[in-house]
Parts: structure tokens; C-alpha cells; sequence
């Protein structure tokens, strides 16, 4: 069950999606939602190493900032009290990257819903060039998301593999967001050739999928030079509600299936990614 969502903001409309696709979900499972702005300054972080402590919201700018915030945040949360849900307004100063990821340890968050602007969307989402890092550092799934979409429809849920080396914590969540919305799991294998073949691929995703215990799925292989594109592409063929892929916490989504191709995903996906960080197990 979702009981907790971390949703951060900088207050762009993709943040503003995220929330009011966190706020649907939430009212569907009783969740409560954090809705955090951390107030960037990178002193925090020096301080720290120096071994000093400072309430940076003492500080009569950060002060004044944070009413600003404040008043801001005060007017989307009174704008949603139609909804049956808790929204707790956070504000924080410091490093965006380790205070976020801070906070999503802190309170235990089940989940993190972040708005993305799409092309070189992780280099300029509410996290900046950090939000690649929060996929990698936090310890619960990352959805992230571009437009205004309704998650408590999904049903389809493409999940491109390299058959190699999973982290059996991913396939766990993976499974309980399958099970929460009923959803079928399309387990995807891209080749850049047709050197394989297609039959001998689609046995190994039935043991892949028998060793995970995963049910309702299909085995899909496709071949395209491209395997960003070929994910893609695949994904709106099945009319693909989301697409979900595993990251490392020091490789980031590299460690998945390469760098560039998952990144091109999550970047390029005009639907939403969830993404869970995992670690490397043979079977």
C-alpha cells in the first residue's frame, strides 16, 4: 500500500502535474502527500563538512524567501481541499540533492512523484542536473512524468530488460505496483540485430519470469538498431500506460541498460517512468 508520496516543487506546471497526479493516487489509497520546496544553497553542505550548525531559515533572506514559498504553497494546497487528501507543506534550505533524498529516508516516503520538462528533462527539473541522482539515491520508486495524466489507470506497464542481472528488491515493487492497479507486465528484450533468435529469447524471459514469480505478462523481443527508440516505440504499440526500469545507486540507470539508452527513455517518454534503484544478484 502507498501511505506516504513525497511530491517536490518548484512550482512549474510539470511539478504542478506531478501534484495533481499525486493527489488522485493518494485519494484512491488513502495515502497523505509531502509537498516539498527545498530553497537551494549549497553553504548547508559546507557547513556540515565543517562540522558546524546553522539554521539556515534564520537567515533574513532565506526568512523571507520562505514566507514567499510558503504563501505559495498555502494557495495549491487550500485549491485542492476538495480532495480528501492530507497535504503537508516542507520547506527546506540546503543542497537540493541531499536534502530531498534526506527527507525521502526521514519520513519513510512508499513513493516519489516528480514533474519532468521533457528533452533534457532531468537537467532541468525541480532538481536540476540532481534529479538523475534522486532515481539512484532514493531508497523508494521514482515516477516521473511530463504531462497531466491519471495514475490510478494503469494497466499497462512495459518493463525492458537485459535478462542478465536484476536486483530482486526492484522485481518486489515492481510486482506490488502491478498488483495494486491489476495491471499486465509487458517484459521487453531490445536486440540492435536479428542475429538472435526470437524464440530462443522469449524462453529465457519465461525463466527470467519464473524465478521472479511474475505473473500476468507477456514476453516481448523486437529488434531495432536504436534500443531507446525501440522501447518507445514498443511502449506505444501496446498503448503502454507506463514504462519501468531499474537504476544502480552508482551507476544510475546505466547499470540497467546503458546510460544514454534509459536516459533517452526517461527524457524522451511522452508518458510517465517509474524507475527503482537496485542491486546486482545472479541467478
Amino acid at each position: 500500500m502507498i501511505k506516504k508520496i513525497i511530491v517536490p516543487t518548484d512550482f512549474s506546471k510539470e511539478a504542478n502535474y506531478a501534484l495533481d497526479s499525486a493527489i488522485l493516487l493518494a485519494e484512491e489509497y488513502r495515502s497523505s502527500i509531502d509537498l516539498i520546496h527545498i530553497i537551494e544553497d549549497n553553504t548547508s553542505s559546507i557547513l556540515k563538512i565543517l562540522g558546524e550548525e546553522e539554521n539556515l531559515l534564520d537567515n533574513p533572506h532565506h526568512s523571507h524567501i520562505k514566507n514567499l514559498v510558503m504563501k505559495k504553497m498555502e494557495e495549491i494546497i487550500d485549491s485542492n481541499r476538495n480532495f480528501q487528501v492530507k497535504i503537508k507543506p516542507v520547506i527546506e534550505v540546503a543542497s537540493k540533492f541531499i536534502k530531498l533524498v534526506d527527507i525521502i529516508k526521514y519520513i519513510n516516503a512508499d513513493l516519489v512523484i516528480m514533474g519532468s520538462k521533457g528533452s533534457d528533462g532531468l537537467e532541468e527539473v525541480f532538481v536540476g542536473s540532481n534529479a538523475d541522482k534522486i532515481t539512484r539515491y532514493a531508497h523508494c520508486p521514482v515516477i516521473t512524468i511530463k504531462y497531466r495524466c491519471d495514475l490510478r489507470k494503469i494497466k499497462n506497464i512495459v518493463y525492458p530488460t537485459n535478462l542478465e542481472q536484476e536486483q530482486e528488491t526492484v522485481i518486489t515493487h515492481l510486482k506490488h505496483f502491478q498488483n495494486l492497479f491489476k495491471a499486465n507486465i509487458h517484459i521487453l528484450k531490445v536486440y540492435a540485430s536479428e542475429f538472435n533468435i526470437e524464440g530462443e529469447i522469449k524462453e529465457k524471459i519465461k525463466k527470467y519470469a519464473d524465478y521472479f514469480d511474475i505473473t500476468n505478462y507477456t514476453a516481448n523481443v523486437i529488434f531495432n538498431e536504436n534500443e531507446s527508440e525501440g522501447i518507445l516505440d514498443f511502449a506505444q504499440s501496446v498503448d503502454a500506460d507506463i514504462i519501468a526500469m531499474g537504476t544502480h545507486s552508482k551507476k544510475g540507470i546505466s547499470a540497467f541498460l546503458g546510460r544514454s539508452i534509459s536516459k533517452n527513455v526517461v527524457n524522451r517518454s511522452p508518458i510517465p517512468t517509474w524507475t527503482k534503484t537496485m542491486d546486482t544478484i545472479t541467478y
